[in-house]
């Protein structure tokens, strides 16, 4: 009886201490959370300024092969009419490589507007309380 009475006061002791503690731990996390989330921030407007980097050098890129595809064309204009269609082939191609690459700049940008819209709501149903527990 003695010993379970012990057993007893120890693990209520343990748990006051544990209710102590809570506080401490408590604000730890939060800071931990916040830590995180300033982390993820930083990463995200990094990943935002590498995207921004790319879709210049693929835009850049494009009009450079569009201006060699139009330099191509002036050269070829009378010489052999194979070289002429040939470049008038290349320029267009260029022109829809141009298209493509500006439809995946605003993909890219769409993607970007639903990551944020996810986030956004995600983080409005956590700090929404639970009425349904």
């Amino acid at each position: 009886m003695q010993a379970r009475q012990r057993e007893l006061r120890a693990e209520i002791h343990r748990l006051n201490q544990d209710l102590l503690s809570q506080a401490v731990r408590e604000a730890l996390l939060k800071a931990q959370r916040d830590i995180s989330e300033r982390e993820l921030a930083l990463l995200d407007a990094r990943q935002r300024h590498i995207n921004e980097q790319l879709d210049r050098r693929c835009q850049a890129e494009t009009e450079q092969t569009r201006h060699e595809a139009e330099v191509a064309q002036r050269e070829a204009a009378g010489k052999h009419p194979l070289l002429g269609r040939l470049a008038a082939r290349n320029a267009r191609l260029t022109q829809d490589l141009s298209v493509l690459t500006a439809a995946l700049d605003g993909i890219g940008e769409q993607q970007a507007q639903a990551v944020a819209a996810t986030k956004r709501i995600g983080d409005e149903f956590r700090r929404t309380p639970n009425k349904w527990s």
